[in-house]
């Protein structure tokens, strides 16, 4: 927010926490997903790319098509509405991009841990 010039305040604090809320779903729809196809026996790459393939790209189909919901806020007239659609497209936009990058990543690298923990 600070990057845009958008200030903290109990407004925008409030709109980025619901933000955030809403990026949430997309890393438990992937993780879930992953967890699922690792329980079928697949090996780790095989699960990744099967995750991502399919949940990936309805996630990052469904958070830009919300991220552009929120966008048509940022013409309005109203500084509040301005600073609703900047916070909300900034979250979204960062939830899809962590979900379907950072994620998987973090995904292998604790499944590797565990699987040697336990070997």
């Amino acid at each position: 927010m600070a990057l845009v010039g958008i200030p903290f305040t109990p407004v925008t604090a409030t709109i980025a926490a619901l933000a955030i809320g809403i990026g949430v779903d997309y890393a438990i729809h992937l993780s879930t997903r992953f967890l699922r196809e690792r329980a079928e026996g697949h090996d780790l790459d095989v699960a990744v790319h099967e995750s991502l393939t399919t949940t990936g790209s309805a996630l990052a189909g469904s958070g830009l098509t919300t991220a552009a919901g929120f966008a048509v806020l940022t013409f309005s007239t109203l500084v509040p509405f301005q600073q609703l659609g900047q916070v909300t497209l900034i979250a979204i936009v960062t939830a899809v991009i962590a979900s379907t990058m950072l994620l998987p990543s973090l995904l292998v690298l604790v499944e590797r841990r565990r699987t040697h923990a336990t070997a």
